[in-house]
């Protein structure tokens, strides 16, 4: 039976007292971490709290519900700035996973460290009894849900091959058919993204599903009160789902103005009428990329 849909499928959402329609294709998958042992509700022991919290998808609508679960934007930690960063521009589904176990991932002085989280813990597992952990939840989104993801990001780690790789793979699931949106390493210069696009570069990624980000952007960090360099990946993603809510998810979003950042990495020289602007270059190669 063909599965050729025309048209925008949208999502039925009844979380919270009013339901709410969305755009099935802007659905985000988010992997991370998060000070979860900063979140733990009056009333409830720490175990039970980090077994809803630790490996487990929940569903995020707003700022609100990101901060619930998994508290403020911290130095150290993932998800929250990315949450941030997707709201910017505008409401969206988020399904996210904290891989952070504060029991886990402890420092030499036994406090939590987010510095303790290794690319496995992202990848994740599936233990004998079936339990899944980081991106092998991807597979149990639909039956969870009664939807799945269409982006699928985890700044601060997607920048790891390992992990690139794993996010791939589940991009190209048939249940699934995400994008998985990459980040280039943070430092990288316009001729050393272009070349990690090369045979034997950590960007070679020839898959259709793979979207490599570059550069990363510069966001000022309220917490800190200084500047602070963050992937772009999120950030895109915001734009993507922002795009399919607003015009369709047949609209590029090119083009398109970025929000809540206040400069990039570094300078892309940029020109529609001339080829050899890095801006072009980098397009050329198959990377995405921002200038200002």
């Amino acid at each position: 039976m063909a599965d050729f849909l025309h048209g925008v499928e949208t999502i039925l959402l009844t979380k919270g007292p009013v339901p709410v329609r969305e755009v099935k294709s802007a659905v985000v998958f988010l992997v991370g971490t998060a000070p979860v042992h900063t979140t733990v509700p009056q009333g409830m022991s720490e175990e039970d709290w980090y077994e809803q919290v630790v490996n487990s998808p929940l569903l995020i609508l707003s700022r609100e519900d990101g901060a619930k679960y998994f508290g403020q934007p911290t130095p150290g930690y993932t998800i929250p700035y990315a949450l941030d960063a997707i709201f910017d521009h505008g409401g969206t589904v988020i399904i996210a996973v904290n891989v952070f176990d504060p029991r886990v991932h402890k420092n030499a002085s036994g406090q939590p460290d987010p510095s303790a989280v290794q690319p496995s813990d992202v990848i994740g597992s599936v233990s004998s009894t079936g339990r899944r952990t980081g991106l092998q939840l991807v597979d149990t989104l639909f039956s969870q849900f009664g939807f799945t993801a269409k982006l699928i990001i985890a700044p601060g780690f997607s920048t790891i091959p390992a992990v690139a790789t794993e996010m791939i793979a589940k991009a190209n699931l048939k249940s699934v058919r995400a994008m998985a949106l990459i980040d280039a390493p943070v430092g990288y210069t316009v001729q050393q993204a272009i070349n990690a696009r090369g045979a034997g570069g950590i960007l070679n990624y020839s898959d259709y599903r793979a979207v490599i980000c570059y550069p990363h952007v510069k966001v000022w960090d309220t917490t800190t009160n200084t500047e602070r360099l963050e992937p772009l990946s999120a950030r895109l993603a915001g734009v993507i789902a922002r795009t399919d809510h607003e015009k369709g998810y047949w609209w590029s979003p090119s083009n398109q103005e970025l929000q809540g950042i206040i400069g990039i990495e570094r300078q892309i020289t940029a020109s529609v009428n001339d080829p050899n602007t890095e801006a072009n270059q980098l397009n050329a190669a198959g990377i995405v990329t921002v200038f200002s």
